[in-house]
């Protein structure tokens, strides 16, 4: 859904799906410091990407 979000906004499809999985990486290495297991991840993964913040994705969103 996320990567169909970006579609939705991006014409070309790789850039759009590589920002998508930046997203995805920021927010979820985010969730994942403070998700108790399997049922609190999937909320704190949503509210990690609802606060994400361009200077957010450049500080923490490294490609390697």
């Amino acid at each position: 859904a996320l990567v169909a979000a970006f579609l939705a906004v991006e014409e070309d499809a790789f850039v759009a799906a590589l920002a998508a999985m930046l997203v995805m990486k920021v927010a979820g290495t985010r969730a994942g410091a403070i998700a108790q297991g399997p049922g609190t991840f999937a909320p704190a993964f949503l509210d990690a990407v609802y606060a994400l913040e361009p200077h957010t994705l450049r500080e923490e969103g490294r490609l390697a």
